[in-house]
């Protein structure tokens, strides 16, 4: 039936965005590999973020402290993202800034005080509450384990 609707309004020169508005200060925030457009003046201070799948790359979750002090939760239960938030915090604890990326990199501008105000949540975000397979890798140098991908590798975290 979608099918039948989409060419009905194709043939009556109706375009299926055409009543879509495009949203103004639209600003681009993390690493080139994670970040997002989101609208400018959208978030605040009183803003809860919940950021799922934390890997090698935080960009844009710290950059919503950073920009917004909004308030940050981050859900990882896998290795590279507990690790990599723990590295992140020795560099800001230490006060030296911490690049990542080696093409498009990206610096974290964090203050060690705006990172301990958020929430790093060692477990995982699903439909139900239990215990998952996550899949290491197959991809040499690929940061994350999957639920999803890699299953040919026999080789799992439980979480």
């Amino acid at each position: 039936m979608k099918k039948v609707v989409n060419l009905a309004k194709k043939k009556l020169g109706i375009h299926p965005q055409q009543e879509v508005q495009p949203i103004d200060n639209i600003v681009y925030i993390g690493s080139e590999y994670h970040g997002y457009y989101i609208p400018e003046n959208f978030l605040s201070k009183d803003s809860i973020c919940y950021c799922v799948g934390a890997g090698e790359d935080i960009s844009f979750d710290t950059e919503l402290k950073v920009r917004y002090d909004a308030q940050v939760y981050i859900f990882d239960p896998m290795p590279e993202g507990i690790n990599h938030f723990r590295r992140l915090n020795e560099y800001a604890q230490a006060g030296k800034p911490l690049t990542i990326h080696e093409k498009e990199t990206f610096t974290y501008r964090i203050t060690a005080e705006q990172l301990a105000a958020i929430t790093f949540v060692e477990m995982g975000v699903w439909n139900e509450e239990g215990t998952l397979r996550f899949y290491e890798p197959t991809r040499e140098g690929y940061p994350s384990h999957s639920v999803y991908l890699f299953k040919e590798s026999g080789r799992y975290i439980e979480a």
